[in-house]
């Protein structure tokens, strides 16, 4: 019976972890439909800090390796309406899958943001964001 429950009970735990990961919203708003926007959860120094550690440094590698210039990162960000970034995208950029994950891996980990408002009730939305004139190197 113990050995049951050493199996049952971590295979359960990962189930329920597995199931909150997996965020979907019914409704996206756009963010000139809601009244107030969604905001990153974390200080403009901490999001400067993930972009110098992180962002900068995979933009600089693509770049590298494929000997292209990336001008500016355009991002579309969707935020559930309980603030947790559930799908990063990139419509203007050119570059690898692999690029376009790991960046989308990097903004996902900033953590929860504060959700986008209608009427005072929290709601899935988008909203954009671009990062431009920067040296990636």
């Amino acid at each position: 019976m113990n050995r049951l429950l050493k199996f049952i009970v971590p295979f359960f735990l990962y189930s329920i972890n597995s199931l909150s990961a997996q965020i979907t919203c019914d409704t996206v708003y756009s963010s000139s439909s809601v009244e107030e926007l969604a905001e990153f959860g974390v200080s403009q120094k901490e999001f400067q800090k993930t972009l110098n550690t992180k962002i900068i440094p995979l933009i600089g590698e693509e770049m590298k390796e494929s000997k292209t210039i990336i001008p500016s990162l355009n991002m579309l960000f969707t935020i559930s309406n309980q603030g947790d970034i559930i799908k990063v995208e990139f419509p203007e950029l050119k570059s690898s899958k692999k690029l376009q994950e790991n960046l989308a891996k990097e903004f996902i980990a900033l953590g929860k943001c504060k959700p986008a408002t209608i009427k005072g009730n929290a709601v899935c939305s988008e909203f954009g964001y671009t990062i431009g004139c920067i040296k990636w190197q």
